[in-house]
């Protein structure tokens, strides 16, 4: 007969801990977006990696503190050019990239002429603004997180083909898509 330790769990908890600590060492995130990191990678991993990035240089727009920036260069990317408006963000985001030479961080919002920069991959996510790259057409592959069924519809309207987070999401309930524009049509 097999016994249960209740404390099984909690051991495993603290050792996950330990093990995602050691792993993001040399990182400077706050305590939110360092949890962001180790909840969402595995979403991150679904949804953020239509391409492969090895060797590519991606736009990561609302780039945060640096997480999917991580994210990405764990996934192979060779530099990451990320935009971040928020004065609290840009703080640590700045930090990781002096202790990561392939960080180019821009303390800014986000503007159709940014599409100009060189690379290869770009991730949106930028809470409801994405609405502004319907006025124009990607040249490159991309990622958008789309937030509103009006707004969803739109983007599947101009082309992009839109997958849906969950169930509920396609029901209306609150919910965030993932718009693609040129993926899935390069080796993954």
């Amino acid at each position: 007969m097999a016994f249960h330790f209740p404390f099984s769990r909690t051991i495993q908890n603290y050792v996950a801990d330990l093990q995602f600590k050691k792993e993001i060492k040399d990182w400077t995130f706050s305590s939110i977006k360092a949890r962001t990191l180790k909840v969402e990678s595995k979403e991150w991993e679904k949804n953020y990696l239509p391409i492969n990035l090895s060797g590519k240089s991606v736009l990561d727009i609302g780039a945060g503190e640096g997480e999917t920036a991580k994210f990405f260069h764990d996934h192979g990317a060779a530099r990451v050019i990320c935009i971040e408006c928020s004065n609290t963000a840009i703080v640590k985001l700045r930090l990781n990239a002096k202790q990561h030479q392939w960080i180019k961080p821009l303390h800014k919002h986000f503007e159709l002429s940014d599409l100009g920069m060189q690379f290869d991959f770009m991730k949106m996510d930028i809470e409801g603004y994405e609405e502004i790259l319907l006025q124009t057409t990607l040249e490159k592959s991309a990622v958008i997180e789309v937030h509103g069924l009006p707004l969803i519809q739109r983007f599947r309207d101009a082309g992009y083909r839109v997958e849906y987070n969950s169930q509920e999401c396609r029901l209306g309930y609150g919910c965030t898509a993932f718009a693609y524009w040129d993926c899935y049509s390069h080796d993954r």
